[in-house]
C-alpha cells in the first residue's frame, strides 16, 4: 500500500512540475524542430536510500539509449517522444553480507523536450522496466533475481554542434520488492547524437 501511495505521489508532482514548466517555457521560447532519432551513452551513478544500503554503498557504469520522437501527425507535437535504455553497474558492496554485486536493468519510457534559449534544454522523462541483481556471498538472498523497476528523470541538455547533444540528468529509481521497496537517487552524464 505504501508503495502505491508513493509511486501515485511522485507521478503526480511529476506530471505537475513538467506541465507546468513547459507552458511557461514555450510561452517565452519558439519550439525548435526537433530530429527522429537519437541514440547516446550515459555514466550512471547511483546511491542506495533506506534499509537497502546496509548492502550497498554505491553503483557506478553505463547505459545505452535511444530516443525516438514521435511524428506530429500522431500526437500533434515534435516535442514528445519514447525511449528505450540498457544499463550495466557494478555495485559496490559495504562488505557485511556480500562479495560481489552487479545490477542490470532494462527499460522503457516517454519523455517531453524542452526548447530553452541559448541551446539548452530540459527533458523530463518517466520509465518502467525490469532491473536485475546479481550477487555472491550473499546472506539469505538469491544468486540472481528480477524486479520491476520505475525510473523518472529529467535531463538538462545543451545542444552543441555537429549533432551532438551533452545531458546532466538526476534520477529516481524506484524498486518494489517483496519485503520492501528499494529506493536508489543519482546522476547520469553523457552524450548523444541526432540522425
Amino acid at each position: 500500500m505504501k508503495s502505491k501511495k508513493i509511486i501515485s505521489i511522485f507521478f503526480v508532482l511529476f506530471c505537475v512540475v513538467s506541465l507546468g514548466f513547459s507552458k511557461s517555457v514555450e510561452n517565452s521560447v519558439k519550439t525548435k524542430k526537433t530530429i527522429g532519432l537519437e541514440t547516446g551513452l550515459n555514466l550512471v551513478n547511483l546511491y542506495p536510500i533506506g534499509e537497502f544500503s546496509d548492502y550497498a554503498k554505491a553503483t557506478f557504469g553505463a547505459e545505452i539509449f535511444v530516443n525516438y520522437f514521435l511524428p506530429k501527425k500522431i500526437v500533434k507535437t515534435e516535442n514528445f517522444g519514447i525511449t528505450a535504455n540498457f544499463g550495466l553497474n557494478k555495485v559496490f558492496s559495504n562488505g557485511k553480507y556480500l562479495e560481489k554485486f552487479s545490477m542490470n536493468y532494462f527499460s522503457v519510457g516517454a519523455f517531453y523536450l524542452l526548447n530553452l534559449p541559448k541551446n539548452f534544454q530540459i527533458k523530463p522523462q518517466l520509465n518502467i522496466g525490469f532491473i536485475n541483481h546479481k550477487t555472491k556471498g550473499g546472506y539469505e538472498m538469491k544468486d540472481s533475481y528480477f524486479d520491476l523497476m520505475f525510473s523518472v528523470s529529467c535531463d538538462l541538455r545543451y545542444d552543441f554542434k555537429y549533432n551532438i547533444i551533452f545531458n546532466f540528468s538526476p534520477v529516481y529509481n524506484f524498486i518494489p520488492v517483496n519485503d520492501g521497496v528499494i529506493h536508489y537517487f543519482g546522476l547520469k552524464l553523457g552524450a548523444c547524437y541526432c540522425f
